[in-house]
């Protein structure tokens, strides 16, 4: 088996499951690209293997903060019966809800991403809203075949501008500010289905 040329940081609502099984259709999983998923996952790959990690370049997908908490939302059974402001103001904790559901929701992508030190390591973005093509320019950089991806595990649902009052779109930016600032989104609703202005 050939040695991975690529590490993709997989994370929630951010077309994962897509490129996962396009990766496995076109024999390219863990042959060309090693998937690890973020968080803690992502911790216990990087303790077990630091020496991969510290070799390859890596490539995670994002999206704009407030579209993927939206579709997190709508997308978790033990949310999506709750107004999008109840579940942003009792948000669910790994302790209490269980490590899926705070990964999915809760916790910051930033986050998702930090190597056993705590800092951010050099990452190749890819913005959600310019997936395929996006993803595939990366490995293409690498040397690695491009592929073509399915439209899997969609949720279903309208703009985040459909669910956020102005208050709400304040505290929210407050609070994933990490995210706006690193991947480049407007914090505005207005502008949350375009690309990032820096991926």
């Amino acid at each position: 088996m050939s040695a991975p040329k690529l590490i993709w940081i997989k994370t929630p609502k951010t077309g994962g499951t897509s490129i996962r099984e396009a990766l496995r259709d076109a024999n390219l999983l863990d042959r060309e690209v090693r998937m690890v998923i973020g968080g803690r996952e992502l911790q216990r790959y990087i303790e077990k293997n630091r020496e991969e990690w510290n070799a390859l370049p890596k490539v995670c997908v994002v999206r704009n903060p407030f579209e993927k908490y939206v579709s997190a939302w709508q997308y978790l059974k033990c949310t999506k019966a709750k107004t999008l402001e109840a579940v942003f103001n009792a948000p669910p904790r790994a302790d209490r809800d269980g490590y899926p559901v705070w990964h999915h929701i809760t916790q910051s992508q930033t986050s998702m991403i930090l190597d056993r030190d705590g800092c951010l390591p050099i990452v190749h973005y890819v913005p959600f809203e310019n997936l395929e093509s996006g993803f595939n320019r990366i490995l293409e950089k690498f040397a690695i075949p491009a592929i073509q991806l399915p439209r899997l595990n969609q949720t279903i649902h309208g703009p985040a501008s459909c669910y956020f009052t102005e208050d709400l779109r304040v505290r929210f930016a407050h609070k994933y500010a990490i995210d706006f600032h690193e991947f480049g989104y407007s914090a505005s609703l207005e502008d949350s289905l375009l690309c990032p202005q820096v991926a």
